[in-house]
């Protein structure tokens, strides 16, 4: 062999990043109006993860795979629903994930941008109801902020608290 021929790739091995073993003898295809079904994150700053994994549970939810586990189908579905940014986020993983948990934890420490975080922190800190917002709208609102950012650490009677002041 010449010196060239091991820079040359002989063959193609897939690297999964998914270790989501389906057991013997069940026949696990995914079915492409599923994939076409998949919200798509892209992992720009603008996207929200907790958004994209309520998307996601939407789809997994009603995907139905006799003798298939539900966290191995997440597991196997949500690649599927990354693209851009966050497909090379994932294809860069050094581990193997091997539940729907790891994968869920490793998905949000990546992509949940600690600006996001401290963004949405203040907005509900600094919350004010708008001169010509209803009660309502205003209650809605609010409860976006927190559901966009659930880690928030602030107690329910704080939030209460921060809504009603003056």
């Amino acid at each position: 062999m010449r010196l060239k021929d091991y820079s040359i790739p002989l063959q193609y091995r897939p690297v999964t990043k998914v270790n989501a073993p389906i057991g013997e003898g069940v026949n696990f295809r995914v079915d492409h109006h599923i994939v076409q079904m998949l919200p798509n994150f892209h992992g720009m700053s603008h996207e929200e993860p907790y958004k994209h994994l309520e998307d996601f549970s939407q789809v997994y939810e009603i995907s139905y795979y006799p003798k298939v586990p539900l966290e191995v189908i997440k597991m196997r579905l949500f690649p599927f629903t990354l693209k851009d940014k966050a497909k090379k986020w994932f294809r860069a993983l050094a581990q193997d994930l091997n539940s729907w948990g790891e994968m869920e934890t490793t998905f949000l420490k990546k992509l949940y941008y600690v600006g996001r975080t401290n963004a949405v922190k203040k907005a509900i800190r600094d919350f004010n109801q708008g001169p010509w917002e209803s009660f309502y709208k205003a209650w809605e609102r609010m409860k976006e902020y927190t559901k966009q950012c659930p880690h928030h650490g602030i107690q329910n009677w704080q939030l209460v608290q921060i809504f009603m002041k003056d």
